[in-house]
């Protein structure tokens, strides 16, 4: 019987300890009402199901080695360049023009497209410069190709430890990511790219939204998370008194999400002496 008293006697000096001092034998939650860090998100921009329809007259003679060329993308992020933007089909061919002239055509690097549809040499319809829709319109032979990168920073809540496990359940990326992702206002300005002089643009693709799924983005962590699944691919837009010369799809994938505490106001106290508790 006196074991137990002191043992009572005992747990309670340790709570009347824990008071004195100001402290609580609840678990210490750090996360602050109200307060707010930063995810930083990194993307990439992928298309694919590639479409022109024309007319095209951007690479039609002159300097320029008419009628095919390698097509870049802009975008609001990311500026165009010579690679694998926006692949054509057309590839180190034997072809013959409206004319029954015969040579060969696409010997660069890329997949190209008939730039100059409006010429009556390569006009439709042509088997030779058109593999689509009865020898009339283009279509890319290739898969998906990566156009663009963008960063975006969102504020979101403090990591939350609901009950002192050490583990956050919530806030952070985590908060960000729980219903998808989007981004909002995605463009493709569509150039015919040329080094012996300047670019010519030929058309924009808008995205209004582009979306992926909270299980695409696959972020259950409130620091981090690596690169995703990509998101859903949503068709480009075509406004009514705009010629649609050209089509695709689009879509994101996350390269990394990163929580950042800029201003310290999700500072841990029970790990540095010098956070407020308020």
């Amino acid at each position: 019987m006196k074991a137990k008293l002191r043992s009572i006697v005992s747990g309670l000096e340790a709570v009347l300890l824990l008071l004195a001092l100001g402290l609580s034998a609840a678990p210490q939650i750090y996360a602050q009402a109200g307060h707010t860090g930063i995810c930083e998100v990194r993307y990439k921009v992928w298309n694919k199901d590639r479409y022109v329809y024309g007319p095209v007259n951007a690479e039609c003679g002159g300097i320029h080695s008419a009628p095919f060329g390698n097509w870049g993308v802009r975008t609001e992020s990311t500026n165009k360049h010579d690679g694998h933007q926006f692949d054509g089909w057309c590839r180190n061919r034997i072809l013959c023009d409206n004319n029954n002239r015969c040579k060969q055509h696409c010997i660069a690097s890329w997949y190209q497209w008939n730039s100059c549809t409006t010429h009556s040499a390569w006009s439709p319809p042509n088997r030779d410069f058109y593999n689509h829709n009865n020898n009339t319109q283009q279509k890319t032979t290739r898969g998906n190709n990566h156009h663009g990168n963008g960063r975006a920073m969102h504020v979101v809540s403090c990591p939350y430890d609901s009950d002192g496990d050490g583990i956050f359940e919530s806030g952070g990326c985590k908060e960000l990511f729980a219903g998808g992702y989007s981004i909002r206002g995605h463009r493709m300005d569509l150039y015919e790219l040329d080094p012996a002089s300047s670019d010519t643009l030929v058309t924009r693709l808008d995205f209004p939204t582009l979306t992926m799924s909270a299980a695409a983005a696959g972020c259950n962590d409130v620091h981090s998370c690596g690169e995703s699944r990509l998101g859903t691919w949503q068709g480009s837009k075509t406004y009514s008194w705009i010629a649609s010369k050209a089509s695709a799809k689009a879509a994101i994938q996350i390269v990394y999400a990163q929580f950042s505490d800029p201003t310290s106001a999700c500072c841990d106290p029970t790990e540095d002496p010098t956070c407020s508790t308020q």
